[in-house]
C-alpha cells in the first residue's frame, strides 16, 4: 500500500519545520503496518523551497494564490507518481499517534473505499494552552484519503452539468450567491477529456476558499453520489489543525467544544509532537 501526502505550504517555517519532524515519525508507523507514506509538497517563497528541500521533499513550485491552483499543481506531480491514495494534509495539520494503527483506517485501507475521512477535528491554539474539539456535517480535508482510481479519471476531464444528474434544491451560500445542492444524484454527470491531457484539475483553480467542497464536488460529478461520497469515519481525535494565528481560519472563529486542562493533558498524550509546539511557540520550560 502507498500513500502520498499532498502538502502545500506557505511561510510559517516554524509550524511547518514540526510538521516534517513529525511526518517522519508518521512514516515510520506507517511502515511497520506494510505502509509505504511519501509527501509531496508544494511550495511558493525560495525560503519554503529550501526548506522543504532541507527535509529531503522536493517540492513542485506555484504561486501561493490562487491556492486551487497552487494545489492543481502540487497534484500533477504527485501523479507522477505508484500511488494507491492520496492523503490531504496541511503544513499544520496532524495525524495522532495511533493513526495508522486505528481499526476503521486499516479496515478502508484493507476495503480500498474509494473516499474516506473524518468530520471531528481538534483545533489546538499554539501561544495559548488552550484547545477544541470541532464536528462538522461533512468530511473536512485534513486527513481526507482518496483512492488512486478516482483521480485517474476525474482530474484530466471536464464535467459538464446536464439537468437529469441530480435532484436537488437551491441552496444559499453567502451573500447574493445560489447553487445546486445535490441531496440525491441519480447517475454520474456527463464529462469530456481536457484536450490538454497534462492539465490536473481536482481544485477550482481560481478558488482561496472552500477547497474541500470544490475537490469533492468534482469527483461526485464525475463518478456519481455512490462512489465519491466522502464516507465519514467514526474515529475522533484522529486530526488535529494547529493555530499559530495567520491561519484562514483563526481558532476563535472556528466552532467546537473548549477543553479542560485536564482533558488537554490526556489529548495531548496521543500527539507526540505537541510538547515541540508548545516549546516553539511559548517557551515551555524556559
Amino acid at each position: 500500500m502507498k500513500i502520498v501526502c499532498l502538502t502545500a505550504v506557505h511561510q510559517r517555517r516554524e509550524i511547518t519545520g514540526i510538521f516534517y519532524q513529525a511526518f517522519v515519525d508518521q512514516r515510520v508507523r506507517a511502515l511497520k503496518e506494510g505502509i509505504d507514506l511519501s509527501l509531496q509538497v508544494v511550495a511558493s517563497e525560495p525560503e519554503d523551497i529550501a526548506l522543504a528541500n532541507y527535509y529531503g521533499h522536493a517540492p513542485a513550485e506555484a504561486p501561493n494564490l490562487p491556492l486551487g491552483a497552487k494545489h492543481n499543481t502540487g497534484l500533477e506531480h504527485a501523479m507522477a507518481q505508484d500511488f494507491d491514495y492520496l492523503m490531504q494534509l496541511g503544513s499544520d495539520d496532524f495525524l495522532c499517534d495511533s493513526f495508522w494503527l486505528n481499526k476503521d483506517v486499516q479496515q478502508a485501507l484493507e476495503q480500498r473505499l474509494p473516499i474516506f475521512g473524518f468530520n471531528n477535528l481538534l483545533v489546538m491554539h499554539a501561544t495559548e494552552r488552550k484547545m477544541k474539539t470541532s464536528n462538522f456535517l461533512r468530511p473536512f480535508g485534513a486527513g481526507r484519503l482518496i483512492h488512486r482510481s478516482l483521480l485517474d479519471s476525474a482530474v484530466h476531464c471536464k464535467p459538464v452539468r446536464w439537468k437529469h444528474s441530480c435532484t436537488g434544491k437551491m441552496h444559499q451560500r453567502g451573500k447574493g450567491s445560489t447553487e445546486l445542492l445535490p441531496t440525491k444524484l441519480i447517475k454520474p454527470a456527463m464529462h469530456e477529456v481536457l484536450s490538454d491531457v497534462t492539465t490536473v484539475q481536482l481544485w477550482e483553480p481560481n478558488k482561496n476558499a472552500g477547497l474541500d467542497y470544490s475537490s469533492e464536488s468534482r469527483l461526485i460529478w464525475v463518478h456519481g453520489m455512490h462512489k465519491a461520497r466522502c464516507r465519514v469515519l467514526p474515529g475522533k481525535d484522529m486530526v488535529m489543525d494547529v493555530k499559530t494565528g495567520s491561519n484562514i481560519h483563526s481558532y476563535e472563529k472556528l466552532p467546537g467544544d473548549e477543553l479542560s486542562q485536564f482533558q488537554y493533558d490526556m489529548t495531548c498524550e496521543g500527539f507526540s509532537f505537541v510538547r515541540t509546539i508548545e516549546d516553539a511557540y511559548r517557551g515551555r520550560g524556559v
